[in-house]
């Protein structure tokens, strides 16, 4: 391995490409890892995959979506909903959002 024998776990590596910026990542972990940037790419190609896996893990532990729904509907607001569910107002606006449901209490803008 030549100056470096020190290998980083595939664990570390996608912990730390995760947590680099953007420009150079790859090839600054094969440098550091004294191996390929092929080889750092296959390691990390499943980050994202990961990081979407984590996020369904954390919708399904803290929402229910149906009663979610039911409670948008009768008209609770984002914060009555965080609430229910002990979770942050802008989860609960992004979740809104991805169901494309409009924020009560708020007025539509004119152009």
């Amino acid at each position: 391995m030549g100056d470096n024998d020190y290998k980083m776990s595939d664990e570390e590596i996608k912990r730390r490409y995760k947590n680099m910026a953007h420009k150079g990542r790859l090839q600054k972990l094969a440098e550091l890892n004294n191996c390929s940037t092929k080889e750092i790419h296959n390691i990390v190609e499943n980050v994202k995959d990961d990081k979407d896996k984590e996020h369904k893990k954390l919708w399904t532990k803290k929402m229910d979506h149906d009663k979610a729904m039911e409670l948008y509907f009768q008209g609770a607001n984002d914060l009555k909903i965080a609430q229910v569910f002990d979770c942050s107002v802008d989860y609960i606006g992004n979740w809104r959002r991805r169901n494309k449901l409009p924020a009560y209490g708020r007025k539509k803008r004119c152009v």
